[in-house]
């Protein structure tokens, strides 16, 4: 099933991309301040047999440089498998303040699309276990479904274990 690009709600530096570099991808908008089981995430029904579909990104400082972290929601990143993962020593992830920053995206709304500067990128290899995955459009209440080989492809990323279950 190919997907349709629909006409954004959202006009982001991320959806910017993805419409310049002619990527099929879907706008999602949830309501971020719905508290019953944390945001729906404005997904379909389905996706919610499989909540590590949405993932978010953490801005990791490895040895100094900073570093895209893609990894489930539900889970926590591993900074020591960040690190290794880069054939670093050190990775610390930043606050959310240090994350909008780098990224010019607004706290807890980092997108690893569009960001200020290209940063060196990591997705978790549970992305590949699915035909989409959902990550921040770069505004508060707004998700983009691609797959994770365009997401792979536009962030020149790699993929590796990052991530551990809570």
């Amino acid at each position: 099933m190919q997907m349709v690009k629909k006409s954004a709600a959202v006009h982001t530096s991320a959806t910017k991309v993805l419409f310049q570099e002619n990527v099929p991808y879907a706008i999602h908008q949830y309501d971020k301040h719905s508290n019953a089981a944390g945001p729906d995430w404005g997904l379909p029904p389905d996706s919610f047999d499989h909540p590590t579909r949405v993932f978010r990104t953490a801005i990791t400082i490895v040895d100094d440089s900073p570093l895209a972290a893609l990894i489930p929601i539900d889970c926590v990143l591993d900074e020591v498998l960040v690190s290794a993962a880069v054939g670093g020593t050190t990775a610390v992830e930043t606050s959310p303040q240090e994350a909008s920053d780098i990224t010019g995206f607004p706290e807890d709304a980092i997108s690893p699309i569009g960001t200020k500067q290209q940063l060196p990128t990591l997705v978790d290899v549970t992305a590949l276990d699915f035909k989409t995955v959902y990550i921040s459009a770069g505004e508060h209440g707004f998700t983009i479904e691609l797959s994770p080989t365009d997401l792979l492809r536009l962030t020149n990323a790699r993929t590796a274990p990052i991530a551990r279950h809570l």
